[in-house]
């Protein structure tokens, strides 16, 4: 059941808001921005989330333009709220005679950081409770602004303790860093004691440093730290104090420490510092390019800072130059440069400590495609052995050159570090060898790929070499995604270097795959490579295969019904020129499907037949009762049930006897969710149930997607049957599946649910969010399918294509 609120919808936005009353009441971006008296671009920005809610008075009007009675009116005023940020505390004296150790100057626009000031706060709060000093670790990438947030923080801090801030530049990235001792004797001296009484001996400082923080209550800010061994002394039996610790290193030999890791800026605070920065009128003025600066700093604050700084020292010069200047990756680093301030420099402080294994996986990385990968790519990247690797990997993980992702032994690079990473590699390696790297990585990647995607073969039984691999196919899928930029990249480049084998042989392994993960770009460009690839090699056969494969994504995942009308005629003729039976019963197989996607039900069923029938003549039984299976969901949609019926309990029945496949199951299930379907559609309620069932028995635990698939079907029904609070389960589990073809459909059977089961302010978040996915996608919706939604909405779809 769900519970008052939006509790299981994701959280809803300002702009999402708008953008559904703005429909609802049928008006184009034009028109409100006429009545609200707002620019269009403002209207515009706002909607997609490219800019802060406005003023309370822009608010108001735009309320007024639209109409909105008084509950809408207010719930649109709330959520443009925006929590201010805290104004940073002035600097006050430190308290004690001849303190020498103040914090630096406060910078005026630290934005994007509230989470983690008010992390520090609590931090702060639980450390003047204590009867120890509590430590805490900021660490992350250089350039993440870490001195930025300890600076503001003691600004905002110190008059929490009774005997202030005290804040000491550790200069770990120094050649010669400040040791203990020497931190002691600076901080002994801040405390106001004579020089005359400070001991000679290093040991006896630190045991007069201990002894004198024992009775004060101290915000002790130690920055720029390089190793646990700097600052371990200096932890001190202070009850009520706080020794707040910047460092590029994790620190994770601080027994006691809690740490904070200081990430890259969201999209939203890099628009906020880049803006604070370079005035708000140039913010207006010039809006696109600055956000393709933000994009090409990649939420560094550094480099946002430096890029900001050489925008504002130009007034006269156009913004949209300079980004064009900073998109050339080979001179970003070099662009991001203002006087003594440079990003690289930032990043070769870290890299000169390296051991030689880190240096050398560090700057091969480089090679890597994509933000995230595993220790077996980064080992195969940088040629060494997994345990060198692991190695490798930890380290630069403790100094923040990488990041571990959520998933165990999984890693990411941001794209500035990755360019320094490719500067160091050009540098140091011999272009041959490099290009012999990318080549040896590619081919390990497309093999790989194949060899897990045989896991979702509904055709081959899954033998030795891929279980030795892949033991299941959870771990085949958990590959499969997480490294689809990396397998991607690698087709990429086959393709592009005229591999044209290499790419056939993984577009014909990845066929079924293609089923179960991805979008329909992502299989767009996938298989038109591969159908270059045949076209390249003369290969009627692939030809036909490739088409086949293309017309299956353009008419079932993008619904470009034109587009792959004249793919398949390619198809069909491939076919018939190779005398292959099984690709010219898929092209037909196709062929039904697009005139079921154009609603010309009648015109699929001889294609429907001729795809049975081409099966069934080369004995390729997956194929037959796919084709089967479809027929009866043809024949659902012209209102024929029973004949419907048949069609799907003779397809599960070939496929329960004779499936023999990786997948047999997988296509089992397929068929039972469609005789389900069908049998909702007849009014076997009941029945339906069952086969939905019967569909999820056969589903794997971790089979999300096709589970969703059934879940939905099965939710469908139970709000028919009134067992609302199972329907409600069903489909929100389908939503979190995240099946972009479905997801505007389920969102609105939720919201419809929700009106039922008394949830209207859910009810109104779905109804909001399926709003915004389908203005957002219109054009790639079929035309039947986008009339009928909109008329449900009471949206005016001429209102959409502003």
């Amino acid at each position: 059941m769900p519970g008052e609120g939006p509790s299981s919808v994701a959280e809803i936005l300002f702009g999402e808001y708008l953008r559904y009353h703005r429909l609802r009441a049928s008006l184009t971006q034009d028109e409100l921005a006429d009545r609200a008296g707002i620019s269009v671009r403002a209207i515009r920005d706002l909607e997609r989330g490219r800019a802060r809610a406005p003023q309370p008075r822009s608010v108001r009007n735009l309320v007024a333009g639209l109409a909105l009675d008084e509950t809408d009116g207010q719930q649109l005023i709330e959520l443009s709220h925006v929590e201010p940020q805290p104004e940073p505390a002035q600097p006050s004296s430190f308290p004690v005679t001849g303190a020498v150790c103040p914090l630096p100057p406060l910078l005026p626009d630290l934005v994007g950081r509230a989470r983690e000031l008010e992390w520090l706060r609590e931090q702060a709060e639980q450390a003047l409770a204590s009867q120890v000093m509590g430590v805490v670790v900021v660490h992350g990438a250089p350039g993440m602004g870490k001195t930025v947030l300890a600076v503001q923080a003691g600004y905002q801090l110190e008059q929490r303790f009774a005997d202030g801030c005290l804040f000491l530049d550790m200069q770990g990235m120094d050649p010669e860093p400040v040791s203990a001792h020497q931190a002691a004797l600076r901080l002994i001296r801040s405390l106001g004691v004579p020089e005359e009484q400070i001991p000679a001996a290093p040991d006896e400082r630190l045991g007069l440093y201990r002894w004198l923080m024992r009775d004060r209550t101290v915000l002790l800010v130690l920055d720029n730290v390089v190793n646990e061994a700097q600052v371990r002394p200096l932890i001190a039996t202070s009850p009520g104090t706080l020794a707040l610790i910047t460092s590029r290193f994790v620190l994770t030999g601080l027994d006691t420490a809690r740490l904070l890791e200081l990430d890259l800026l969201g999209n939203s605070g890099a628009v906020q510092l880049l803006s604070a920065i370079t005035g708000r009128d140039r913010t207006n003025d010039e809006h696109d390019a600055l956000a393709e600066v933000v994009r090409l700093c990649d939420g560094v604050p550094l480099a946002l800072r430096i890029a900001g700084n050489r925008i504002a020292s130009r007034p006269r010069w156009p913004v949209h130059q300079f980004a064009v200047q900073l998109a050339d990756d080979r001179r970003r680093l070099s662009l991001l440069t203002a006087g003594d301030v440079q990003v690289r420099a930032a990043f070769e402080l870290s890299h000169r400590l390296l051991t030689a294994d880190a240096a050398e996986m560090f700057r091969r990385l480089s090679l890597v495609a994509g933000h995230e990968f595993g220790l077996e790519l980064a080992a195969v990247v940088a040629d060494q052995p997994s345990e060198i690797a692991e190695v490798a990997l930890t380290e630069l993980t403790d100094a923040s050159l990488l990041r571990p992702a959520d998933t165990p032994d999984r890693y990411t690079f941001h794209d500035l570090l990755r360019l320094f990473a490719r500067e160091r590699l050009e540098a140091e390696e011999d272009a041959d060898d490099i290009a012999n790297r990318v080549l040896r990585t590619s081919k390990w990647l497309l093999g790989l790929a194949s060899t897990a995607a045989r896991h979702f073969d509904l055709d081959q039984a899954v033998d030795q070499d891929v279980l030795a691999a892949f033991p299941d196919q959870a771990s085949a899928d958990a590959w499969l995604t997480g490294e689809t930029s990396q397998w991607l990249w690698a087709y990429r480049l086959a393709a592009r270097d005229g591999r044209h084998q290499e790419v056939l042989d993984a577009a014909h392994a990845l066929y079924w795959y293609a089923d179960h993960r991805g979008t329909g770009e992502l299989w767009y460009e996938f298989f038109r490579a591969g159908l270059d690839a045949a076209e390249a090699l003369d290969s009627p056969r692939d030809q036909a295969a490739m088409a086949n494969s293309l017309t299956w994504v353009l008419v079932f995942l993008l619904f470009r019904t034109d587009e792959a009308l004249d793919v398949h005629r390619l198809a069909l003729r491939a076919a018939r020129r190779a005398d292959d039976q099984i690709q010219e019963a898929w092209a037909n197989y196709f062929r039904a499907g697009i005139a079921r996607i154009k609603a010309r039900f009648d015109d699929a069923l001889p294609f429907n037949e001729r795809a049975v029938e081409l099966f069934a003549a080369a004995g390729h039984s997956t194929g037959e009762n796919l084709a089967l299976t479809y027929l009866g969901r043809n024949k659902m949609l012209l209102g024929m049930f029973d004949e419907a019926v048949l069609a799907h309990r003779q397809a599960i029945a070939q496929q329960s006897s004779g499936g023999s496949g990786a997948g047999s199951d997988v296509g089992l299930a397929v068929m039972y969710r469609m005789l389900g379907d069908t049998l909702h559609q007849a009014g076997h309620l009941d029945e339906a149930l069952d086969a939905f069932d019967h569909a999820i028995r056969l589903l794997a635990a971790d089979a999300t997607f096709g589970i969703a698939d059934v879940r939905l079907s099965r939710g469908a029904v139970l709000k028919d049957v009134g067992r609302l609070e199972e329907a409600y389960q069903d489909l929100s589990f389908s939503l979190s599946a995240g099946r972009p073809a479905g997801e505007i459909r389920v969102l609105s059977m939720l919201a419809e649910l929700c009106e039922e089961m008394k949830q209207p302010s859910l009810a109104r978040d779905y109804l909001v969010r399926a709003v915004t996915l389908f203005s957002s996608r219109y054009f790639l919706i079929p035309k039947d399918q986008r009339e009928l939604l909109a008329s449900s909405w009471g949206i005016a779809t001429r209102t959409l294509d502003s």
